[in-house]
């Protein structure tokens, strides 16, 4: 079966996705209630999230070269990140050593470098080929639920991996929580690299602390 994907980010109220400070503790706690099987991740946000929190960037040691062994009833979701241009390599040590995630999953195309393919097998850090300059989502997505049993997938990433999702009509909802405050000018606009319209249906309104706001909406076909 095709798994569910969900689109969740934090919005400003002229929808920027940078350029203030988001409520983690809301943010991940809607993520956590989610429940999903997997992360989505582009290589640009994951690239963007290491410099922000670590510098300098941790050495990569031995245990880092070894896939996690299973823990039976283990269910923290797998960090799926797309990177068919190898920008993550050097840099994966760190989010397989995140607390939140079992495991990380690499989205690759047929053009990726082949030393970041052998980055990838030499550590252990599973990868599914789809797409040929770049990954293919509807189909990698795919391959997630037939050879993995993904049935939900969150897309917590930034705005052109979910325009994708959108025009392609790959996510099923978007999960939005808007913060009461304007970014102003020079920050990327979430929706502006859409490439169709869409049709949406308010499926639920919350008030969350702070004056956040909690909109889900499903995304119709």
């Amino acid at each position: 079966m095709y798994p569910e994907v969900i689109i969740l980010n934090t919005l400003s109220l002229d929808n920027a996705f940078s350029g203030f400070r988001i409520d983690l503790e809301a943010h991940y706690s809607i993520l956590t209630a989610l429940a999903p099987d997997a992360v989505l991740v582009g290589s640009d946000t994951a690239k963007t999230g290491v410099e922000m929190f670590y510098n300098p960037i941790p050495v990569e040691t031995e245990s880092d070269l070894k896939r996690p062994e299973k823990v039976p009833g283990d269910t923290r979701p797998v960090s799926v990140i797309v990177d068919s241009h190898g920008k993550l390599k050097g840099l994966l040590h760190i989010y397989r050593n995140l607390e939140h995630v079992r495991d990380v999953i690499i989205l690759v195309s047929e053009t990726t470098p082949a030393d970041y393919l052998k980055y990838l097998e030499e550590r252990e850090y599973p990868y599914l080929m789809s797409g040929y300059d770049r990954v293919d989502l509807k189909e990698a997505v795919g391959l997630l639920g037939d050879t993995l049993g993904f049935s939900r997938i969150v897309s917590d990433s930034g705005g052109r991996l979910n325009c994708i999702l959108i025009d392609e009509r790959i996510a099923s909802s978007l999960s939005i929580i808007i913060a009461p405050l304007i970014a102003g000018p020079d920050h990327r606009r979430y929706f502006e690299d859409i490439d169709s319209t869409a049709d949406l249906r308010l499926k639920k309104t919350e008030n969350l602390k702070n004056g956040l706001v909690h909109l889900v909406y499903d995304i119709m076909k």
